[in-house]
């Protein structure tokens, strides 16, 4: 929490607005990472604007988990998860 605090503070100082932007890997999907729901979750309670790809991409109708990431590359997203995540940062800045 503190370190958030630091950030949204220097965040604050340049006159912007923090987003938090969550991008699991591929495995967490099916387990997320110990601690990563904690943080979510500590994150909006803090008040802290977060987007959770974990959440974006479950609600993606029509794609299965494993399009949204590049073949092979389970750490990076496709160009379809670019344009979720994209997509899910525009509403978040632009509601």
């Amino acid at each position: 929490r503190a370190l958030l605090r630091e950030i949204s503070h220097l965040v604050d100082q340049r006159g912007a607005e923090l987003l938090l932007v969550i991008s699991p890997p591929i495995v967490d999907f099916d387990k997320p990472a110990e601690g990563y729901e904690f943080f979510v979750e500590t994150a909006r309670l803090d008040g802290y604007q977060v987007v959770n790809l974990m959440e974006v991409f479950a609600s993606a109708e029509g794609d299965n988990i494993e399009s949204l990431y590049r073949p092979q590359d389970p750490a990076h997203l496709s160009p379809r998860g670019n344009r979720l995540l994209a997509q899910a940062v525009n509403e978040a800045l632009f509601p």
